[in-house]
């Protein structure tokens, strides 16, 4: 099966034209509750993951919450 490319935080990624958001992100091993995931500019629900099938030349950045003070 050929490959896509993608980008992830500026970096290109090759993965499978099937794969979702939801599954990306269970693959690259962030926790769910501690991200905010933005999909061709703009910030994508979590609800909507599992719904969002990537396509060649997408653009995501995962940003990673932190707390503190």
């Amino acid at each position: 099966m050929k490959s896509i490319l993608i980008y992830i935080n500026g970096k290109n990624y090759y993965c499978s034209p099937e794969m979702t958001i939801n599954e990306l992100i269970k693959y690259l091993n962030f926790d769910v509750n501690l991200i905010v995931v933005e999909y061709n500019k703009e910030i994508i629900s979590k609800h909507l993951w599992a719904l969002t099938t990537l396509t060649e030349g997408d653009k995501l950045e995962i940003l990673t919450l932190v707390g503190g003070g």
